[in-house]
């Protein structure tokens, strides 16, 4: 079983240092208890700052040891965060696993983090004439189907 968080941090025109700081500390100690629910085979953290930059950390390694290592992710500029610590299913098992592989998946527009399974991942990417840059089945949400139909809105 995976282990999704994230948050909007609203405060104002922006964060203090201290502020920003603490809601890391307090985002880091999530991220390790959530290991210990599941998600133990990758962790990827998305951090938006409010000019839509993003500011990524994916990890092959464990969450616990991913976050030791990860550096700072939250700033005075931080809007918006996710996380996904992932239990890969057998079925989409990956030996050489590639950031693409690791959620939170991210598009041009799009940044999701999903837990459970898309059954019908081959027959949308069929349907729709898609090209995903992973086989884990979260991969043809954002960058292929919900870019494609948003743009043809």
């Amino acid at each position: 079983m995976c282990t999704i968080g994230g948050g909007v941090l609203i405060f104002g025109d922006r964060l203090d240092r201290d502020r920003a700081k603490r809601i890391e500390e307090v985002l880091r100690m999530i991220i390790v208890k959530g290991e210990e629910r599941g998600g133990r085979d990758s962790f990827g953290i998305v951090a938006l700052d409010k000019n839509g930059e993003l500011n990524v950390f994916k990890s092959r390694d464990r969450p616990s040891i991913a976050v030791s290592r990860m550096p700072s992710i939250i700033n005075e500029n931080t809007v918006a965060v996710i996380f996904n610590n992932r239990a890969e299913p057998t079925t989409e098992y990956v030996r050489a696993k590639t950031e693409d592989d690791i959620q939170p998946m991210i598009g041009e527009h799009v940044v999701v983090a999903h837990n459970g399974t898309i059954a019908n991942d081959k027959d949308l990417e069929t349907k729709f004439n898609l090209t995903r840059r992973s086989r884990i089945d979260t991969a043809i949400l954002p960058p292929p189907l919900l870019e494609r139909l948003w743009m043809d809105r």
